[in-house]
């Protein structure tokens, strides 16, 4: 057993957590699927469409290391995305060999409207005040920052 800063780790609270971590992304995932199961994308593309959202001039290969796939699996969902016209290659006039992956404003929009209907679907869900769950997200990110510390966040 290990104490630090007054709590004690024992194998129930382990268990305990890792219990409560499983429903919770079981929950998460039910309402992933509600969200996508009439949309015009997957999770998988927006997934994608979050990231290119979220990492301005990214390439395919870079999606494909932040996701930890295969630049095939990756090129794949581009390529429908883009047929989609969601998103839009951008030449990089720095090295004409890549291109950067970029939203079109239908991307922008998809992305936003399954956003604003997957979060409506957390809210009538989830019953919890502003303070609880902000209080979960500093707890959360506070784990995150000790595993990523620890090199254990691959």
């Amino acid at each position: 057993m290990e104490e630090r800063c007054g709590m004690m780790i024992t194998i129930d609270n382990f268990e305990r957590i890792t219990k409560e971590f499983e429903r919770l992304i079981k929950s998460i995932e039910f309402l992933q699927k509600e969200t996508f199961m009439h949309s015009t994308i997957t999770i998988e593309q927006y997934i994608v469409l979050d990231l290119i959202d979220s990492h301005s001039n990214c390439t395919t290969s870079e999606l494909a290391s932040i996701k930890n796939v295969k630049k095939s699996s990756i090129t794949v969902i581009i390529n429908r995305l883009s047929e989609k016209g969601f998103v839009e290659k951008k030449i990089n006039k720095l090295d004409k060999r890549s291109s950067f992956l970029v939203l079109t404003i239908n991307g922008m929009s998809v992305l936003k409207e399954s956003r604003t209907k997957f979060v409506s679907l957390l809210s009538d869900y989830f019953d919890i005040d502003t303070d609880k769950f902000n209080e979960c997200i500093r707890i959360l990110e506070y784990l995150n920052r000790n595993f990523n510390e620890k090199g254990l966040d691959k």
